[in-house]
């Protein structure tokens, strides 16, 4: 399969990763130890902070609902068919860690997790990522999703 995905991303197939899957796209997690990922997007996979920036336990992983926070620079994107699904509106996560590319400037969208900014989407090139599940998101996720994916075709 990381065969495949590579071959879909070097010939601009639009690949889209949900939680795990937008994870496996960067260069590296720490989970279970470091592992290699299909290095389609420069950052890592780090584990959540379980301190906020107030001093205060987070729970983990993080399940539940989180408001996504779009980036300025994608806030008027005509790159972006789906970003009037995202804005202010609340999605469902469920996960322990988080990516971190070396390049911000592909944060579409960040959530706030005890004060910290943790990238929910990404989008760089023909690939984007979402850190919660659209599928268990209700109108929501069904509407971002179908936007998503009426962009394709």
């Amino acid at each position: 399969l990381d065969e495949a995905l590579q071959y879909a991303s070097k010939n601009k197939t639009p690949i889209l990763g949900i939680c795990l899957g937008m994870q496996l796209l960067f260069d590296e997690s720490e989970e279970f130890g470091i592992s290699k990922g299909l290095k389609l997007i420069p950052g890592k996979v780090q584990k959540l902070p379980n301190i906020s920036k107030r001093n205060h336990e987070l729970k983990l992983p993080n399940i539940g609902w989180n408001k996504l926070l779009l980036n300025s620079n994608f806030i008027n994107s005509s790159k972006v068919s789906y970003i009037h699904e995202i804005k202010d509106k609340s999605f469902y996560f469920v996960h322990s860690y988080g990516v971190f590319p070396k390049d911000e400037k592909i944060i579409l969208s960040n959530f706030d997790f005890g004060g910290y900014l943790i990238p929910s989407i990404v989008k760089s090139s023909n690939l984007t990522g979402m850190q919660f599940h659209p599928e268990k998101s209700a109108d929501n996720g069904i509407k971002l999703l179908k936007s998503y994916l009426s962009n394709l075709f």
